[in-house]
């Protein structure tokens, strides 16, 4: 008798012990849960891909995980479309200190180089902070679809050295 309660005392233990490890890899990052998905994920740094200029920052933007995901998903499926994305941002409020907040406006502009002596560039537009991420995997992927749809046509494919979307 005594010795099944000390072996029910051991197995709960145990499971008190997997269930804390578990909570401690959650909970500093070592696992999440793109851990047991089946879609390919990037690491939390932005992809090489990406270039930033204007006078807002890639820092002072405090991108989440979630959003360097996107980005850099949005990068990697367009891959063979685009070598290079820059993106220029600048505060919508030319005197404003840059301190960038969900609601803040930006103007932002984007630059797609397609390698081959072609860019897609957008016209600058002012966005909030809270839409950047879903404007920038929106546009790239226009803008892929746009210049696959301009390189089908043989006169036109060595002919357009800047598409503007």
């Amino acid at each position: 008798m005594a010795q099944q309660k000390r072996t029910g005392r051991l197995v709960v233990f145990i499971i008190f012990l997997f269930m804390g490890i578990g909570a401690t890899a959650f909970a500093t990052g070592v696992v999440d849960l793109s851990f047991f998905s089946t879609r390919p994920v990037w690491g939390a740094q932005l992809s090489d891909m990406v270039s930033f200029r204007g006078a807002v920052k890639l820092d002072d933007l405090r991108l989440s995980r979630s959003e360097i995901r996107k980005i850099n998903h949005a990068t990697m499926v367009n891959r063979t479309v685009f070598d290079r994305v820059q993106l220029t941002l600048n505060m919508a409020d030319r005197y404003a200190p840059v301190q960038v907040d969900k609601n803040t406006k930006l103007t932002v502009g984007l630059k797609l180089d397609a390698g081959d002596g072609c860019e897609v560039k957008s016209w600058d537009k002012d966005i909030l902070r809270k839409n950047l991420v879903p404007y920038m995997v929106r546009y790239m992927k226009r803008a892929a679809r746009e210049l696959v749809h301009y390189r089908k046509h043989p006169e036109v494919k060595n002919g357009v050295a800047r598409l503007y979307i």
